[in-house]
């Protein structure tokens, strides 16, 4: 619900004020069965891929002109008919954690309220604004451990004030120069709040992995300029610098949890005691930063005379510095915050034809993280370029052809430390055309 109003006479010209709930319920289970090792099945060791009729040919290289190893083709059909002829449904039926331990059930629930104004004073505009948002969060997960095997439920509340302001300066037609402070958060996933509960039993000791409602949300103030020109001819630059102080740094780490790692213990569990209980559950990470510059510019050529006035062209270019905490003291580059983005576009219209060529550019990143020093995972950069061209024909039919990936550049290539390419996973989608003939009467 929203509401606002004009005020007449002086530089403030409205205030508007708003309301909203939001409930969230999701629903998740996930049955997960996986059979015993061939071996252990046909009691014999040595089993083969080809014995067992899973083979249907070969690759000839892994990755051609990269990798020459060659890989097996599976067969796909022969692989369900072995798993539906070894699963024992009777089992999975009977045993609790195939039915339950991928079962979770959360419940969030969110009450906002925001009050914002405007002050115009000729060229300078002021916008001022606060949020409220109140969180209530309800979880039902699965405690797998031996003497327990059944649902339980915890709850997370969380009550953020956001503030907020705004300025921009125009003190000419062509040209605006803008500021903004904003605060801003993000609440943990429900499966990092909630996750289920596993144990692991020792000498009278017990290893407890579980989900943390405790954990906070990661908090932001963000600090953004910019200044914009235009020109009479279809034209514009714009520069810009950002700033956001992290606090609280949460990150996934290639799985579902953050952070995960020893946060707590005791002597008690489930109302055993034992001499030593550790909690195994995601925690937050320190502080952290974002820092950046971009660049836009962007010029049609409406100027030029005849043909050549259907060209266009334009570049954005960001470059970006991040460092977080991601518990103890231990500085990483932001996760999977690329340090350079860059785009390029060329496009033409002159009477029936379009053309456009666009040319995208995504630097490196970090996107798990690993204790032992250089063995994060790592993106290599990706490329990447896209075709299309139309051509309206005067009696309604229209001719469209769109080629993305036009070089075909490998779409995804991550490895095992930053300088190797160990362990590489890439895929390559390759180049896809479509070509569309349209008739309108």
């Amino acid at each position: 619900m929203r509401n606002g109003g004009h005020v007449n006479g002086g530089a403030l010209s409205y205030v508007k004020t708003g309301v909203k709930y939001v409930e969230s319920h999701r629903r998740v289970s996930s049955h997960d069965w996986t059979n015993d090792h061939f071996a252990n099945l046909l009691g014999r060791a040595g089993v083969t891929w080809d014995e067992l009729g899973l083979v249907e040919g070969y690759f000839d290289s892994a990755y051609p002109g990269l990798y020459g190893i060659r890989a097996p083709k599976v067969n796909h059909d022969r692989l369900v008919e072995l798993f539906n002829q070894y699963f024992d449904a009777e089992a999975a039926a009977a045993d609790l954690c195939y039915l339950n331990c991928n079962t979770l059930k959360g419940d969030e629930n969110v009450a906002a309220a925001y009050v914002t104004g405007n002050w115009d004073m000729g060229a300078v505009e002021v916008i001022p604004g606060l949020r409220y948002e109140h969180s209530q969060i309800e979880n039902t997960y699965w405690n797998n451990d031996d003497k327990a095997k059944r649902f339980e439920s915890n709850s997370t509340e969380y009550n953020e004030w956001l503030p907020s302001l705004f300025v921009n300066y125009r003190p000419t037609g062509d040209a605006v120069y803008r500021a903004s402070i904003t605060r801003a958060y993000m609440r943990p996933a429900l499966v990092q709040l909630g996750g289920s509960e596993t144990t692991e039993r020792g000498d009278n000791s017990i290893t407890v992995t579980r989900g943390n409602p405790d954990l906070k949300t990661l908090k932001s103030w963000n600090f953004d300029t910019s200044a914009e020109w235009s020109n009479a001819f279809g034209g514009y630059a714009m520069v810009g610098g950002y700033y956001k102080q992290l606090s609280d740094y949460m990150y996934d780490n290639g799985s579902t949890t953050v952070n995960e790692g020893p946060n707590g213990g005791g002597t008690e569990y489930n109302g055993e005691t034992f001499d030593r209980v550790t909690i195994v559950s995601p925690t937050n990470g320190g502080d952290g930063y974002v820092k950046g510059v971009e660049i836009q510019l962007y010029q049609a050529f409406d100027m030029l005379p005849g043909w050549l006035s259907g060209l266009g062209a334009g570049v954005n270019y960001t470059r970006q510095w991040t460092e977080v905490d991601i518990g103890g003291g231990e500085k990483h580059r932001m996760q999977n915050a690329p340090d350079e983005l860059a785009n390029v576009k060329l496009n033409y219209a002159w009477r029936n034809l379009t053309l456009d060529l666009n040319w995208n550019y995504s630097g490196e990143t970090v996107t798990a993280y690993n204790r032992v020093a250089g063995l994060d995972y790592w993106t290599r950069p990706i490329r990447r370029t896209d075709l299309h061209a139309g051509y309206a024909f005067d009696n309604g039919v229209m001719l469209d052809l769109s080629v993305s990936n036009l070089f075909e550049d490998y779409s995804y290539w991550a490895h095992v430390g930053r300088n190797s390419l160990a362990l590489s996973d890439v895929v390559n989608s390759g180049r896809t055309t479509l070509l569309t003939l349209k008739y309108d009467f």
